[in-house]
């Protein structure tokens, strides 16, 4: 079969597009708290991934004023009964990419040692996992630095960390966020919450040891995180299910043929970034030692 179809560039933008979405789903960090991820192929925006419609107009509840002179006697034309009219308006909010996702890699017929299309789709393969594995790091910072409430302990301990899990059960019981939250904490955390005295079968709260497995505490759904994704000093997020949006635009993902050697190039160039309402935003906690 003639290399590469003779052809001096492939396209590989779907086939990139399939592995990011599956690789990403399977391996994402941050579970329920995240909506499908949504990756677009051909993208030419370079800073714009799309506009969302947001109302801030605070809810006003009034009561109805049935005086003798409101829309009546000397306030007819010029009151009326239900009080003060609130006007609702929509403003569009831009989403921008923050940061960029590349490949660029060479397989030399003399040394690849392989089949050419059966190495692309491989590296293809590889490069996800690892492009998953930033995008992960790069949400966790995202959520870190957009957290509304924040709880600080002193040293990860069972005091503090069981202090800390009880201060934000009141937090959400509080703002009345009634879809399930997820507790991402850092395997210290999660060990101490394994170990914890509370755990006990007269509170009806139970641990597999053998598999050092905790499902919940404190009406929170528990999930163990790597430490590298969280920002900066925190041990733990708290968020409510699908308010966070990721979101990937890949411009272009090809092979062609390099003049430095005998074989193709590998080049992929994407744009990465993350939303969520300011709303939302306001109901992820984060726990920072």
């Amino acid at each position: 079969m003639p290399f590469n179809n003779e052809r001096p560039e492939r396209q590989y933008m779907l086939e990139y597009k399939r592995l990011l979405t599956a690789v990403f789903n399977a391996r994402n960090a941050w579970g329920e708290a995240l909506q499908p991820v949504q990756i677009l192929d051909g993208v030419r925006e370079n800073a714009l991934a799309f506009t969302v419609k947001t109302n801030n107009t605070p809810v006003v509840i009034g009561t109805y004023n049935t005086g003798a002179n409101v829309a009546f006697g000397t306030g007819t034309s010029n009151s009326n009964r239900f009080g003060p009219r609130t006007e609702i308006k929509y403003i569009n909010t831009d989403v921008p990419y923050d940061y960029t996702l590349t490949i660029h890699e060479g397989l030399d017929k003399f040394t690849v040692n392989e089949e050419l299309d059966f190495a692309v789709s491989e590296r293809l393969e590889i490069q996800s996992q690892a492009q998953t594995r930033e995008m992960n790091r790069r949400i966790g910072n995202f959520i870190g630095n957009r957290a509304g409430n924040e709880v600080t302990i002193t040293e990860v301990d069972e005091t503090a960390i069981i202090d800390a899990f009880s201060a934000l059960r009141a937090f959400y019981v509080n703002k009345e966020v009634y879809v399930p939250v997820t507790a991402f904490v850092t395997p210290a955390v999660y060990n101490i919450l394994v170990k914890a005295d509370l755990i006990t079968t007269n509170k009806n709260s139970a641990v597999n040891i053998d598999n050092a497995t905790l499902q919940s505490s404190f009406g929170f759904r528990l999930a163990e995180t790597p430490e590298q994704y969280f920002a900066g000093d925190a041990v733990a997020y708290f968020i409510p299910d699908g308010i966070i949006l990721p979101f990937v635009g890949i411009n272009e993902a090809r092979t062609i043929f390099s003049e430095d050697f005998i074989g193709i190039a590998l080049q992929t160039a994407a744009k990465g970034g993350t939303y969520v309402s300011d709303e939302n935003a306001s109901v992820i906690s984060v726990v920072t030692l």
